[in-house]
């Protein structure tokens, strides 16, 4: 979940949400990651976003997408995509929830559509007040607590920066922390700003709680245990909403596993270790000595070279592939040996002050 801060004044409107995303296991709130824009600009609006990330995210692409971005229509395109999703929501916290903010015929509205008055538009109007303060997500109850009116009253964009920054650190916890974005409208403009927020001591961190002895991805239900917390466990989990979580798991069996491609940059392990790696499709490019990386060997070049590299940065030997059967043997000076066809050509000065014996040779060699 999320909290969203909205306050609505007469020549002015502050929205603001912080970028965490929290899991739930067994009603314990664990803190996921802090990469998630729950505030978005789309033309003269500012819209937060706050419930289940994968179907508001749905919601406000489809949104971008479309001709007509009134907020009726988003309201709309809200309702059938909750319905379409065929979703039954018995968690007791709104699936769908969105804050609107724009400026209509120089006055400033605030609209709430949401799963939980049946995707109703709410309306939110000054009506000749000095402000209103609109909060939404979990924590609102002690927000709004402490909130203080006077800590925002000023025209300063800085100064309500530091207010709103004030006001979320003291409740920030899993669900709530990270980058907090604010946005700034009036009726000619639109402005954005960002801090980051603080947390208490003790946050539990959903990375380092999760351990696996079985898990698969699929439509089927997973068999996890978690700090055996889990015991009837139905937990979905797709690889496309998977973004930054780090696994670590005593086995992971094949059987249960498929991954396609895996991105090699997203493999931070140190060391990988099995009993048969199978490189009939290994593909490398540097390949560095063990316990000493300043020493390594490339495999490349125009056609398949293979080159040595010494700590001191040097080329000091390379196979060179000529293609169509010809190629070389090189070290930092150049070639000294070439082959093509059924020929091999010495190249450069050869030292032979060393060779004792020399056999197989049906012409006299000449030496100048």
């Amino acid at each position: 979940m999320s909290l969203c801060f909205a306050l609505q004044k007469p020549n002015e409107i502050y929205i603001a949400g912080d970028s965490r995303v929290s899991v739930d296991i067994n009603n314990q709130k664990l803190r996921w990651h802090d990469n998630y824009t729950k505030v978005h600009k789309i033309d003269d609006k500012v819209i937060f976003i706050g419930g289940q990330s994968e179907i508001m995210v749905s919601i406000l692409n489809k949104y971008k997408k479309a001709s007509n971005r009134s907020v009726e229509n988003l309201r709309v395109i809200a309702e059938t995509e909750y319905r379409n999703n065929h979703i039954t929501n018995n968690t007791g916290r709104m699936i769908v929830c969105m804050i609107i903010a724009e400026f209509i015929e120089n006055e400033p509205m605030l609209y709430f559509i949401g799963d939980e008055n049946n995707f109703e538009l709410m309306k939110i109007e000054l009506n000749g007040k000095e402000y209103n303060d609109v909060l939404l997500g979990c924590c609102c109850d002690s927000a709004h607590e402490k909130f203080n009116y006077s800590d925002f009253k000023s025209d300063d964009f800085n100064d309500i920066i530091l207010a709103y920054k004030n006001l979320y650190d003291q409740v920030t916890n899993e669900e709530v922390g990270g980058e907090l974005t604010i946005y700034k409208l009036t009726k000619d403009s639109i402005e954005k700003k960002s801090c980051l927020l603080s947390d208490p001591e003790n946050i539990r961190q959903f990375q380092s709680f999760l351990t696996c002895s079985q898990l698969f991805i699929g439509n089927s239900p997973v068999n996890a245990i978690v700090n055996n917390r889990i015991d009837d466990s139905h937990l979905n989990i797709k690889a496309s909403t998977i973004n930054a979580l780090n696994i670590t798991a005593k086995s992971v069996s094949s059987d249960w596993v498929y991954a396609g491609n895996i991105n090699a940059s997203q493999i931070t392990a140190g060391t990988i270790s099995a009993n048969r790696i199978n490189t009939s499709g290994l593909s490398s490019e540097k390949i560095y000595k063990a316990g000493s990386p300043n020493n390594y060997a490339i495999i490349g070049g125009d056609y398949c070279d293979f080159k040595l590299y010494n700590s001191a940065g040097y080329n000091y030997f390379t196979v060179y592939d000529g293609v169509s059967g010809s190629g070389a043997l090189q070290d930092n000076q150049g070639t000294f040996l070439s082959f093509g066809g059924q020929n091999a050509r010495p190249q450069g000065k050869w030292d032979f002050s060393d060779c004792t014996e020399v056999k197989g040779l049906n012409s006299v060699a000449v030496f100048g």
